[in-house]
């Protein structure tokens, strides 16, 4: 989960989600879960009231996620 970030320190932080190191930043919390429901309030309108997955738009928010165990194969 991600705190109220403001528009500068958002641009400053972005690098460190590409290199993994984003999770000990102070407004990001960090909870193991198999369910949850996404939701942003405050978003004015289409499509940013939207939630994606890999780029593509899977639907309205609130949405709720589930893990499934073994749903997808990873070939390495």
């Amino acid at each position: 989960m991600v705190s109220d970030v403001g528009a500068l320190r958002l641009a400053w932080l972005f690098p460190r989600l590409f290199l993994g190191t984003h999770e000990s930043l102070r407004e990001v919390t960090v909870v193991p879960a198999t369910a949850a429901t996404v939701a942003a309030h405050g978003i004015p309108s289409e499509p940013r009231d939207a939630a994606y997955g890999d780029g593509e738009r899977l639907g309205p928010l609130p949405a709720s996620l589930k893990v499934l165990p073994a749903a997808v194969r990873v070939l390495l």
